[in-house]
């Protein structure tokens, strides 16, 4: 069988009226571009099958209007993943974390769970000899980093402290020194 079902809206959206069989359309899974034909035969069905727990996850500013999302902010806050900074995007996310596998050693070793993901990127900031080795052999990657971390890329003193870091351990606001705006929830206000 080389066919899918894609369930459309009704006029009026979902809000209007409740999902109907008849709202599902044949279509040639032909017309499926691989990734999608990846993604539908073989990641959800397996992510369908894994309890709630050990989905991987990131909670993100695309999550604003999603029914769990006081959970999963709860959740990410709790457990100090790096979803818990905010307005974090998947792609930042993604970079923060290939730094933590590479910064233990090109991801052969496994991440210790005695420290949560935010420790575990606070202590290796602290590492002046671990960020001058992945500076030197990842700049791109440091240079990403930093910007998402709002480290400063000219740092007189060579200190390479988060002021996003330091305030989701804190729990409080934190704000760089020296700069000439103030960034906060993602809306800037300048001094005049």
């Amino acid at each position: 069988m080389n066919t899918a079902a894609v369930w459309l809206p009704p006029p009026g959206g979902f809000e209007c009226n409740d999902p109907s069989f008849s709202n599902l359309r044949i279509v040639s899974a032909s017309h499926l571009s691989d990734s999608l034909k990846n993604f539908i035969f073989r990641q959800l069905p397996h992510l369908l099958s894994l309890p709630r727990k050990k989905v991987e996850w990131h909670y993100n500013p695309l999550c604003g209007h999603c029914p769990y999302n006081p959970s999963c902010r709860s959740r990410a806050v709790r457990e100090g993943t790096l979803g818990s900074i905010p307005n974090l995007s998947l792609d930042d996310a993604k970079s923060l974390k290939s730094l933590l596998e590479i910064s233990r050693g090109n991801g052969n070793q496994p991440r210790s769970h005695e420290l949560t993901e935010i420790e575990e990127l606070h202590k290796l900031l602290q590492d002046q000899g671990s960020v001058a080795t992945l500076q030197k052999a990842m700049p791109s990657t440091m240079k990403k980093a930093k910007r998402i971390l709002g480290i400063p890329t000219k740092n007189a003193e060579r200190t390479h402290r988060s002021a996003v870091v330091e305030a989701v351990i804190t729990q409080s606001i934190k704000v760089k020194k020296k700069t000439r705006c103030l960034n906060i929830l993602g809306l800037t206000k300048h001094h005049f």
